[in-house]
């Protein structure tokens, strides 16, 4: 499994040492460097073999002003890296400047720990995405950019959230045939019982229809799914 490198920006080391704790739960993304000044930060980028594939940064970092550290990093070795904002910063100027600066996400402290981990969920999904395909039609670009505002998105039941249930619709804009919930979860980036789940839920309310193939094992047909 492909693993994707964090490096954490925080000057309090309790808390760097959190969310590092969190991090390295998942199988996906690992901690490869807490670092606690600016100076620190643009150094180990400088060195580092490979930019790291998310970025956790803090906005009060002891040696540099405001949002300064972030724009730096836009110019540096890691402007590919994706930015999640972990801070206690709430002033509107602050996070209207961040997500100026092409942010992934913005998280307030007291951290939110399943918050974090499902800006990181989607972090993975983006990016398996897009190194998957070498076009995208508009829903397709859609999903990947996230544009719907709040007010906008569906009313969702548990289980099922919004920029996963856009990646399963980006699936079926760009295909025509039917498509097995294995298959169907291969191109989307996510496991198989997720994408069944998902699908029984576009099947339920319309989007998709469903089918029935009797050429696997008997007695036991393989659900098929397609686009109206």
């Amino acid at each position: 499994m492909e693993h994707f490198d964090v490096l954490i920006v925080e000057d309090d080391f309790r808390i760097a040492d959190l969310i590092a704790a969190r991090v390295d739960q998942s199988e996906t993304f690992q901690t490869v460097k807490k670092t606690k000044t600016g100076e620190e930060t643009l150094r180990y980028l400088r060195e580092a073999s490979a930019s790291p594939a998310v970025i956790l940064l803090d906005v009060y970092i002891p040696d540099v002003a405001g949002l300064e550290l972030l724009w730096s990093l836009k110019n540096s070795p890691a402007r590919d890296s994706e930015i999640i904002m972990i801070t206690a910063a709430t002033e509107t100027e602050t996070i209207r400047e961040a997500l100026l600066a092409g942010i992934f996400d913005y998280i307030i402290k007291p951290i939110d720990f399943e918050r974090l981990d499902q800006s990181l969920r989607q972090i993975r999904q983006k990016r398996m995405f897009l190194h998957e395909r070498s076009h995208m039609n508009q829903q397709a670009i859609d999903a990947v950019v996230h544009k719907e505002s709040e007010s906008s998105a569906e009313e969702l039941p548990k289980g099922i959230d919004s920029y996963t249930l856009k990646r399963l619709k980006s699936v079926f804009a760009a295909e025509t045939e039917s498509l097995s919930a294995f298959t169907a979860a291969r191109y989307a980036g996510v496991s198989r019982p997720t994408a069944r789940r998902y699908l029984e839920y576009l099947a339920g309310t319309g989007y998709l229809e469903v089918s029935s193939n009797y050429g696997g094992e008997p007695g036991r047909p393989k659900r098929l799914y397609y686009k109206k």
